[in-house]
């Protein structure tokens, strides 16, 4: 079982997690749509919603708009659990608006 966890972790995605939520999404909503008015049909519809607000959120999480070697230490930091070198501590945010007083 194991070997079987380190073979996904090793493999390489070929889609970003937004793609393939909508993928789904979209299969789903495909699917609910051939259903009659009901709890199964309700039921599919809360997935569609839930990957479409988990897109967004791995969209805030990660805006595509961030430069590349920036991306990077994002993906490294939350890998390490660690902040990126990049970030400013709150603390130094304080010191530098009481530079400016």
């Amino acid at each position: 079982m194991e070997d079987n966890v380190q073979q996904r972790q090793n493999m390489t995605r070929t889609k970003s997690i937004q793609e393939r939520l909508a993928e789904f999404a979209e299969e789903t909503r495909q699917e609910a749509a051939g259903l009659p008015d009901g709890k199964e049909r309700d039921e599919l519809l809360k997935k569609v919603q839930r990957a479409e607000t988990a897109s967004e959120i791995e969209t805030w999480r990660n805006p595509p708009e961030l430069p590349p070697k920036l991306r990077a230490q994002i993906f490294e930091a939350r890998r390490n659990r660690t902040r990126p070198t990049s970030f400013r501590s709150p603390s130094s945010f304080l010191s530098l608006a009481a530079i400016g007083d």
